[in-house]
């Protein structure tokens, strides 16, 4: 099955190797990276997310060098599923928010 993901922080993904790509990029930008679902509402095959973003930023992100200080932001997530797997996911979170708290950190 052919899988696709868009998340705010980057570009469209395909494919599991995509995704983790993404996720790696991720993971430098910011340590002990969570993401939590606040609401969650579901109508097969889709499901639509509330979610709270946050971590630790220790990477380079949207320009910003790292700062060790906790970031958090909201988001929300659009996932489509074919069966039991997820066929595609779209995510938007509030990257303005994000930068606005980079930016006051920033030294």
């Amino acid at each position: 099955m052919y899988f696709t993901f868009r998340g705010s922080l980057g570009d469209l993904k395909s494919g599991r190797d995509g995704f983790l790509s993404y996720l790696e990029y991720v993971h430098a930008a910011l340590a002990e990276f969570r993401c939590d679902i606040i609401d969650l509402v579901t109508e097969p095959p889709k499901a639509f997310a509330r979610m709270r973003f946050s971590g630790l930023h220790r990477g380079r992100l949207f320009g910003y060098q790292a700062t060790g200080r906790p970031v958090e932001w909201a988001g929300a997530a659009l996932f489509t599923f074919s069966g039991s797997q997820i066929r595609d996911l779209w995510v938007l979170g509030d990257v303005y928010g994000l930068t606005e708290l980079l930016k006051r950190h920033a030294p």
